[in-house]
């Protein structure tokens, strides 16, 4: 749980890459912020595909990409650097 607080905060306080409300938005609100480009990221999964990339319904369509959840900084295997 720490290292979620801390992932939030920094996405939110230090690389300012997503709305401060954003951890508590539902689904529809998430991606709303989302696809009118002012987040980096989702709280969605990739059922959406088709709605982020539909340029009637989205500002972003055609810059959606979707990546692993990147592991935390203590995972086995993973560096601390």
């Amino acid at each position: 749980m720490q290292q979620t607080a801390e992932y939030w905060w920094d996405a939110i306080n230090t690389h300012k890459i997503v709305p401060r409300g954003m951890p508590a938005y539902d689904r529809n609100e998430a991606n709303a912020v989302f696809m009118s480009g002012d987040a980096a990221f989702t709280v969605a999964d990739s059922l959406w595909w088709g709605t982020f990339n539909d340029p009637a319904k989205s500002k972003i369509a055609g810059k959606v990409a979707a990546a692993s959840f990147r592991s935390a900084p203590t995972a086995p295997g993973r560096s601390r650097g």
